[in-house]
């Protein structure tokens, strides 16, 4: 087991700002106020934390430190619960001393992996229409779970990518807003999440379900420059 030491971290400022903005929102995007979004905003800003600087306490203090007093001005002004460094830099800390085993740059050894020939599975997460740049935007995550992101998030070149595999249900889900042409209401809604587990993995809220969205998997298919499809 590897763990990026670049891999961005989760703060609690990031899910309490989640929340704030997300209810402040007059047409909800239905984000799992998990915090995901603020921490990309940071990752792109260029004042991410990383989990390689959970190994040093003053590393992680200065680097959280002006995070916290600036997003505590935003909490505060949308009359949220503000947070302080100091209510969770033990736990944090701690955390890092049972990662730091695992942590590693995993863009060289993935490169190395992939040069000595060995087989590399990837699985991505979500799906086409949840992509920041080709989903349907503001109704998406903050990163590329298309085939993009492999290389983006893995440090591998292109040509390193084989076999794509195209995974879709029989009928189509989403959570949270946005929009869904072939979705279905009411009996035929509930029979479908019912009998396919339809709750999200991380929130437990019930997926919205609809008939395959043909239209939509031949974009996804042409997105991805998909090979095979299961």
């Amino acid at each position: 087991l590897e763990l990026s030491q670049f891999a961005p971290l989760i703060l609690p400022e990031h899910q309490h700002l989640d929340i704030v903005f997300e209810n402040s929102r007059y047409i909800k995007i239905g984000t799992t106020k998990r915090g995901i979004g603020p921490a990309y905003e940071d990752l792109t800003g260029r004042r991410a934390v990383f989990v390689q600087d959970l190994f040093d306490r003053d590393t992680f203090y200065k680097k959280t430190k002006p995070l916290n007093v600036y997003y505590n001005k935003l909490i505060r002004a949308s009359e949220g619960e503000e947070v302080t460094v100091d209510s969770y830099i033990d736990d944090y800390i701690e955390a890092g001393k049972l990662l730091r085993r695992f942590s590693k740059n995993t863009i060289y050894s993935l490169n190395r992996y992939y040069k000595e020939g060995k087989r590399i599975l990837f699985e991505g997460a979500q799906g086409v229409l949840l992509d920041i740049n080709f989903g349907t935007y503001p109704f998406v995550t903050s990163s590329n779970p298309t085939i993009g992101g492999l290389c983006t998030g893995t440090g591998l070149p292109h040509k390193a990518v084989g076999k794509i595999i195209g995974i879709s249900k029989a009928y189509t889900t989403r959570v949270g807003g946005g929009p869904f042409p072939s979705e279905l209401y009411e009996k035929e809604a509930n029979f479908l999440r019912e009998k396919g587990a339809e709750y999200g993995a991380t929130t437990g809220r019930p997926r919205r379900v609809g008939w395959l969205d043909l239209v939509a998997l031949k974009y996804a298919i042409m997105i991805n420059g998909i090979d095979e499809i299961f």
